[in-house]
């Protein structure tokens, strides 16, 4: 069952790097961009699940550095994968959110504090590395990165629900059974006294189950994009329309004046010449 869960995982991470890099192309919305990146660091974090490729990549760094410093190395990058993709993925949903539009001071803020994040997790990686103490890398992970991006997930759903359009009830909806799986496997893998077999498998479904409302949200989302440009596009077509009636009511303004400065001089000089025979005939 974990197999097939983990195929399909993977399967719709290669579907969708491709389908949000072709949108990013063709659109240049930023969002898909970051939700590309997501996609290929959480493809190698699910590689880094199999066995198979874990023991080929640990086998490679082993052959390079020793089988010691191997474990250790591939441990810490482990969890940095996770940081990255965690990372990208929560700048996506800013974009896909509109929260840079709606609410642009928190935008920054939270994409400064993603910024921070990440390079202090670099460091700390480094620093453990050298020490060969990835546990306690791994409480660090467990114990200052989750609750902050746990707090920044909470704070976001609430803005998102009171500022962005539609299309965020099929993402949010998507975001929190993500989030929910992804716990449960955390719990599930950290805490023996669960008794859960295979934990990992939440993770997968959860990531089945947000794509699959995810390309609901995207298929809106794209509609609201071209929705958006036909509307600008009518407007700019009315303003040229507009444009071209004021010329032409112009030109017809400055033909109708034209018309009235030739009649009066036509008149005042038919007049003057009737005025000139009439004054020849009384002498």
């Amino acid at each position: 069952m974990e197999v097939f869960v983990w195929n399909m995982a993977i399967s719709f991470q290669l579907l969708f790097i491709i389908i949000s890099g072709v949108i990013f192309i063709y659109l240049r919305e930023k969002s898909f961009k970051f939700y590309s990146l997501y996609n290929f660091f959480l493809l190698l974090y699910l590689m880094s699940r199999n066995d198979d490729y874990y023991n080929l990549f640990e086998g490679a760094v082993a052959y390079l550095f020793g089988a010691q410093q191997a474990d250790v190395f591939v441990r810490i990058l482990n969890f940095f994968i996770q940081i990255v993709f965690y990372n990208f993925y929560s700048i996506f949903a800013l974009y896909f959110l509109d929260l840079d539009k709606h609410i642009k001071k928190y935008f920054n803020r939270v994409v400064l504090i993603l910024k921070i994040l990440g390079l202090l997790f670099l460091g700390f990686g480094i620093i453990c590395y050298l020490m060969q103490i990835p546990d306690f890398y791994i409480s660090l992970y467990t114990f200052l990165y989750l609750p902050v991006m746990l707090i920044i997930f909470i704070l976001s759903v609430l803005k998102a629900i009171r500022y962005s359009g539609k299309h965020k009830n099929f993402f949010l909806v998507g975001v929190c059974f993500y989030v929910m799986c992804a716990l449960i496997s955390f719990a599930g893998t950290f805490i023996p006294s669960l008794n859960m077999n295979n934990p990992i498998s939440f993770f997968y479904v959860g990531i089945i189950i947000e794509t699959i409302f995810f390309s609901l949200g995207l298929a809106y989302k794209i509609k609201l994009i071209n929705d958006e440009k036909n509307r600008v596009h009518n407007l700019v077509i009315q303003h040229r329309h507009q444009q071209q009636i004021g010329k032409m009511q112009g030109l017809l303004e400055g033909e109708e004046k034209e018309r009235k400065r030739i009649a009066e001089e036509l008149h005042d000089g038919i007049a003057g010449d009737l005025s000139a025979i009439k004054f020849s005939f009384t002498l």
